[in-house]
């Protein structure tokens, strides 16, 4: 597998581009990978909203019918129920034990 990597100012955000002749074993692992990496969570915090990354967040819970989401240094509030945002964990490779804790599960190569 070959690697290219092009810095240039006009790009805002990092692009991935993949070209390949079969979809691999390997080609699967590294489109997991970067869809994982792009996964973000809008989230509240004194009233400005944040994008948090599935791995800022050490863990959820609902209390009175409200989502929090803990980091180490802030909790956040969800607009997204508990249900949601255990679909869109899954996506990223982490998984719960109950409704309150989850265990991150990434696997490099």
């Amino acid at each position: 597998m070959k690697l290219f990597m092009n810095k240039n100012e006009k790009y805002e955000e990092p692009e991935v581009h993949m070209f390949f002749h079969k979809q691999t074993k390997e080609v699967e692992q590294v489109e997991k990978f970067v869809r994982y990496l792009s996964i973000t969570i809008p989230a509240k915090y004194e009233d400005e909203i944040y994008k948090l990354y599935p791995t800022d967040i050490y863990y959820i819970e609902t209390i009175d019918r409200r989502t929090y989401l803990y980091t180490a240094s802030r909790v956040y509030e969800s607009s997204e129920n508990l249900l949601s945002l255990e679909k869109l964990l899954e996506a990223a490779g982490l998984i719960s034990f109950s409704s309150m804790f989850w265990l991150e599960c990434v696997v490099l190569f």
